[in-house]
């Protein structure tokens, strides 16, 4: 598992392979090779005879002696070169156990919430403008065609059949619209997304979010979802929504507000409710943030901190909803089941129970792909379009490889250290990919020694 941004890869044909890397001035001592391995050595350095030293370099002091030897032998079949180059580029490995603080190893991604606000907001509303462009008429139709059918949430018997069928049309749109602009925000990397209940909520409430996902939410419903319990979070939540949306929020607002007046059915003390504190405060109002196309910003609170998204669902995948790291169980509903993960650009932890097993070295694989990526990107773009291309044939070396490209990558790093034959027959064009990306790997690390390499 590798946390943080995506890494980029290029898609279409395979394009002109990169000039190859100058060799060194100086002559290099040659790897010894494992059973199994390709049949051309590749120019390493160190020598062999390195290794558990560069290991012992990756791996701090979080590790006791036998874990780190442990982890001295599962990661010695990694290729000497390769070590050199994480080391260069300071790679740290560290050990989790069950009752540890997450938090304590600073892996996760701190948002500051002033970085999320006016200067974002001109690029916002084009996106938002565009894709309002493209959805709004048939959104705008649906939508009447549900309420026309209902009032105050109740069919209304002559247009029930109707109504219900454009509400679920209504819903595959809203999800659609809501993809898109979630899409065109990631893709001009805004810290904004659009809000999307499920995504938010304990495994338990996703079958009631993803029926609100289609209902009017107030911002404080979304500020609580993200998190946010203090009145300082609500309010702090309220303001970068105002600075993200600005007068689109207040115009969803005005809407929402016409709406729960006309919605209101007189003696229902719940709506009563709902709308006397919707008139006292904005926040409580009720929008329609799908229609409007509203976004929330990359905030989440959690354990004290703000963090990402991605960042929040890595320490829950930890930590569940609190900040001690918890036992390592998959069949119990309260365990955790991360083993171990790859937080750019050079931190690797790997659970305890899990550093004699393949964590380590698919871990180590994704702090590869890291480090080539880093050091040349003409090769590790020309290179990553391959392997985009392979993905998508479909290789079948773990089920775990297709996940993702990045884990396709990983997977690709282990089997061929680990089972080299396998990941041969199963998936050739893997076998090639992790090839090649190990000996660049390997050369950029003999480079490392040489004066300026990572300035």
């Amino acid at each position: 598992m590798v946390i943080g941004s995506a890494p980029h890869v290029l898609g279409g044909y395979a394009q002109p392979a990169p000039p190859p890397l100058a060799p060194p001035p100086f002559p290099l001592p040659v790897d010894e090779l494992g059973e199994g391995r390709p049949a051309s050595p590749a120019v390493l350095l160190p020598t062999t005879r390195q290794k558990g030293a560069l290991v012992d370099r990756l791996v701090d002091h979080t590790a006791t002696p036998p874990e780190a030897e442990t982890l001295r032998q599962n990661l010695g079949v990694v290729d000497a070169g390769v070590l050199q180059l994480l080391a260069a580029q300071g790679l740290k490995v560290s050990v989790v156990r069950p009752g540890d603080d997450i938090r304590s190893f600073g892996v996760f991604q701190e948002v500051d919430p002033k970085t999320l606000g006016p200067q974002h907001r001109a690029a916002v509303e084009a996106l938002q403008e565009q894709n309002g462009a493209k959805f709004e008429s048939r959104h705008a139709n649906l939508r009447d065609r549900v309420e026309a059918g209902s009032h105050g949430g109740m069919l209304i018997a002559s247009e029930g059949a109707n109504a219900i069928k454009a509400e679920l049309e209504l819903m595959v749109l809203s999800a659609r619209r809501s993809a898109e602009l979630d899409k065109s925000l990631f893709d001009a990397k805004i810290p904004a997304r659009c809000f999307m209940p499920g995504l938010d909520l304990p495994p338990a409430m996703v079958a009631q979010a993803i029926h609100q996902a289609n209902q009017p939410l107030s911002t404080m419903d979304m500020a609580f979802r993200h998190g946010a319990i203090t009145p300082e979070q609500h309010q702090e939540f309220e303001q970068v929504m105002l600075a993200l949306n600005g007068e689109r929020l207040t115009r969803a607002r005005r809407e929402g507000l016409e709406k729960m007046r006309s919605d209101l059915v007189p003696g229902d003390p719940a709506l009563e409710g709902q709308l006397q504190c919707a008139e006292e405060d904005p926040c409580c109002i009720h929008v329609d943030h799908r229609a409007h196309d509203l976004v929330v910003p990359d905030l989440y609170y959690h354990g004290g901190q703000r963090l990402t998204r991605e960042s929040r669902e890595s320490m829950q995948s930890w930590a569940g909803w609190g900040t001690t790291v918890k036992p390592y169980d998959l069949e119990i509903e309260h365990g955790s089941e991360i083993g171990g993960a790859f937080y750019p650009p050079n931190r690797v932890l790997i659970r305890d129970c899990e550093v004699g097993e393949s964590t380590p070295v698919h871990e180590i694989g994704h702090a590869i792909d890291h480090a080539v990526r880093q050091a040349d990107p003409a090769f590790h773009a020309h290179w990553s379009a391959r392997v985009k291309q392979a993905f998508d044939q479909g290789g079948q070396v773990s089920s775990y490889a297709r996940t993702n490209t990045s884990e396709y990558v990983a997977e690709g790093v282990f089997h061929y250290y680990h089972d080299p034959a396998t990941l041969r027959t199963l998936d050739p064009a893997l076998y090639e990919l992790s090839e090649e990306l190990l000996q660049s790997a390997s050369r950029l690390g003999s480079q490392a020694l040489q004066p300026g390499f990572l300035s």
